[in-house]
């Protein structure tokens, strides 16, 4: 970690231990509720394909809340 920041001439800070997630789609807070096939509403399509990335076998049912 120093290495690379004295490498890149930035500072890097550690955001969690452990392996990054490829599922960190940083998502919006906006609020533009969608129904997911499972049931659950999730706060935008984002949110939604991140519980999807997450191993979770959702879609998209419809947009707004279920």
């Amino acid at each position: 970690r120093e290495r690379a920041s004295c490498l890149s001439e930035e500072d890097i800070a550690m955001a969690h231990p452990g392996e990054c997630s490829s599922c960190d789609l940083g998502c919006s807070g906006l609020w533009d509720p969608v129904c997911g096939t499972d049931g659950v509403t999730y706060s935008n399509l984002c949110q939604l394909e991140i519980a999807s990335c997450l191993g979770g076998d959702v879609s998209l049912a419809h947009e707004g809340p279920c």
